[in-house]
């Protein structure tokens, strides 16, 4: 059993199901489990510093870092070796906390950056979501709800929704992963949200 803070970001991959744990406080220390599909828990990567795991279309893993402020990849090789930035700043300056993201199959990345392990001050004007382009061009999501948390794409790539402390907001997305529209708020589902996830049939679990 894996004990303390539940784990967040669930990836399946390679047999096994990876999540990421961290304790409480400013950036505290986070780690990944590998866990077997008999229950065996092994540390994969002890200083991991992420809070959301995701799945990129080159099949890498990619994980928000609350400890350094950045999207960063990690190696298949060595998941326990310091992973690669491929997302850092926004307007010169690095982001609160990178907390969960998702992947388009162009490569484009979503993600949010509550504050919920940021650095004091935080970095950031303001709590986000974000959309970096595969060009590394980096734009805020507007109308998110508060402290944007969980994010999830439909199997289409046409609709992204993002919870927070107030709720759930669905976002309509172009061909090509641009916004459509504005937020549109999901009026069936309230209050502080964390994580979200899709399965096969499109149902969204939060």
């Amino acid at each position: 059993k894996v004990y303390g803070p539940p784990g967040v970001g669930a990836v399946w991959a390679r047999g096994a199901l990876y999540v990421s744990h961290f304790g409480s406080g400013p950036a505290p220390p986070s780690r990944i489990y590998r866990i077997e599909p008999g229950g065996a828990v092994t540390v994969a990567a002890p200083n991991a510093g992420v809070n959301g795991l995701a799945l990129g279309p080159d099949g890498r893993l990619y994980g928000g870092r609350h400890l350094d402020g950045t999207v960063s990849v990690f190696d298949w090789d060595d998941l326990a070796a310091e992973p690669t930035p491929v997302v850092e700043t926004y307007m010169g300056a690095r982001f609160n906390s990178p907390n969960d993201l998702v992947i388009r199959s162009d490569g484009t990345i979503y993600f949010t950056d509550p504050g919920w392990q940021s650095p004091v001050p935080e970095p950031q004007a303001a709590r986000r979501a974000y959309r970096a382009a595969p060009d590394g061009t980096v734009e805020v999501i507007p109308g998110t709800p508060d402290r944007p948390n969980g994010i999830a794409l439909t199997a289409d790539e046409r609709t992204l929704f993002i919870t927070g402390t107030d709720g759930l907001r669905r976002y309509d997305l172009n061909a090509d992963g641009t916004l459509a529209s504005g937020a549109t708020n999901v009026d069936a589902v309230s209050g502080g949200l964390d994580g979200l996830g899709l399965d096969c049939a499109g149902n969204l679990y939060v």
